[in-house]
């Protein structure tokens, strides 16, 4: 594993830790997009197959698994209501955005922006999340519609929308998760950036140069694990200073001087030989990553799960 001082970065690389379940909707899709670490010790994991939300236990064993809709399994956030563990799911190609028990059964259900407040009149949310400060307010990232943060009450009523943030329109806020301290992290992947929010949506710091493909957080004391599409872990501290990359793949990550050009273009090459699906084939290695995008970590252990996009589904485990 790759970082800045390995010392600091020691991981254990567990690829395929645990298997989704063996399905046709599994087989012809079951990309994992989401991941959970859950106050019993099970893993959760957000999956685009029948069932979508998926258990483990610690050693990977499959457990259950509930939801027959969601399609378009995308962002999994591990939240609270009423005092008890709840999540909040988004579904990318039914536009749902609902927060249910761990069981499954429906709490909220957040209708879609108003046809007026749409950029472009697109809307294809990615992500949510909910404040646990007073006010309770619910974000959500329309990472792949309008590029555009809205913002909604505890009571699911819609309050407002951003769209550009420090002069930059954003592009791609795909994953939004609140720090421990309340403030909103929001992966602005398209364009490379990371922002750092407080609960009114106002910029407390931003990053062009810590993440080339961020996708999600993870939170563990002064690090933030954030899952980057291209192939790594960047861990960064909470001023967005980079501590080291985890599991670095070579095909896929960007070179050393990405952060100096206009925009890093994804390589030709790897869409040629099949990126995200290398299940299987020579390209899918045992020590680095290839899709990452949802990714948790657990409170206790340190431990950090890692779900991919890839047809079939990969979920690794980085132990601690």
């Amino acid at each position: 594993m790759s970082a800045a001082n390995p010392t600091e970065l020691a991981f254990r690389f567990h690829n395929r830790w645990a298997e989704i379940p063996d399905t046709p909707s599994g087989r012809n899709n079951g990309r994992t997009h989401g991941v959970e670490v859950l106050p019993d010790g099970r893993i959760a994991v957000f999956c685009q197959a029948v069932p979508g939300v998926l258990f483990y236990d610690k050693q990977g064993n499959f457990l259950d698994g509930w939801g027959d809709r969601f399609v378009g399994a995308h962002g999994m956030s591990l939240t609270q209501h009423q005092g008890e563990p709840a999540f909040w799911l988004v579904d990318q190609e039914s536009c749902e955005v609902v927060k249910t028990t761990l069981d499954g059964d429906t709490l909220l259900w957040l209708d879609p922006p108003p046809a007026g407040e749409r950029p472009g009149g697109k809307y294809m949310p990615t992500w949510a999340d909910q404040a646990g400060d007073g006010t309770g307010d619910v974000w959500v990232g329309d990472g792949y519609g309008g590029a555009a943060l809205y913002r909604y009450g505890a009571d699911s009523s819609y309050k407002q929308k951003f769209e550009s943030f420090d002069g930059l329109r954003l592009d791609q806020p795909h994953g939004v998760r609140f720090a421990p301290n309340n403030n909103l992290w929001v992966t602005d992947r398209g364009n490379h950036r990371v922002l750092v929010l407080d609960a009114e949506g106002q910029l407390v710091k931003a990053s062009s140069n810590c993440c080339h493909s961020p996708c999600s957080f993870a939170f563990h004391g002064d690090r933030v694990f954030v899952a980057e599409l291209f192939g790594a872990v960047t861990v960064v501290d909470h001023d967005l200073n980079v501590i080291g990359r985890l599991g670095e793949n070579p095909w896929l990550t960007p070179p050393n001087d990405w952060p100096t050009r206009d925009k890093w273009v994804f390589p030709d090459e790897a869409k040629q030989q099949g990126y995200p699906d290398i299940a299987g084939t020579e390209r899918e290695k045992n020590d680095c990553f290839s899709s990452p995008h949802g990714i948790a970590a657990d409170p206790e252990t340190a431990d950090v799960y890692v779900a991919e996009w890839m047809v079939g589904g990969r979920i690794i485990k980085l132990e601690a």
